[in-house]
C-alpha cells in the first residue's frame, strides 16, 4: 500500500508560489512523487482555509486565482480528501461571494451538508443562511 503523506500550509504555500529556493524545491519533490504514483498526498480543509487565507490576505493574490490553483489541485487523483465535492461547493461560494471568507463558505455549505443550523452574527452570512 502506498504511503499518505499528509501535508501543511506551508508546503502548499511554497508549491503555488515557487519563491523559495531550497523549501519550493522540497514540496515541489513531494507532489512529484504522488504524480509518480508513490505516494498520495492529503488535503485537509484546514490547510486548504489556511492556504486561501496567507494567499489572498498575506500575499494578496487574486481571489480567483486561488481558487482556480486550490480547484485544480484539489482533483487530481493523487490528492486525498474525502470531502472533495463539499471543498469545491465551499470555493464556488467564495468566487461567487464577495463579502463572504472562504471559511463563512465552508461553514455554511457544512451546515448544508450535515443538515444543521448555522448561527452566526456575520451579517454577509446571515444574508445566505
Amino acid at each position: 500500500m502506498k504511503q499518505i503523506v499528509i501535508i501543511d500550509t506551508n508546503i502548499l504555500i511554497r508549491y503555488f508560489r515557487q519563491d523559495h529556493p531550497q523549501l519550493s524545491l522540497k514540496a515541489k519533490e513531494i507532489f512529484d512523487q504522488a504524480r509518480k504514483d508513490e505516494t498520495f498526498v492529503y488535503l485537509d480543509e484546514v490547510v486548504i482555509a489556511e492556504t486561501i487565507w496567507v494567499l489572498t490576505a498575506l500575499y494578496k493574490t487574486k481571489k480567483g486565482l486561488v481558487i482556480e490553483k486550490v480547484s485544480k489541485l484539489l482533483y487530481l487523483p493523487w490528492i486525498i480528501n474525502p470531502r472533495k465535492k463539499l471543498i469545491t461547493k465551499a470555493l464556488n461560494l467564495y468566487f461567487n461571494f464577495a463579502k463572504l471568507s472562504y471559511i463563512d463558505c465552508w461553514l455554511f455549505v457544512l451546515s448544508q451538508e450535515k443538515k444543521m443550523q448555522l448561527e452566526t452574527f456575520d451579517k454577509n452570512l446571515k444574508k445566505i443562511v
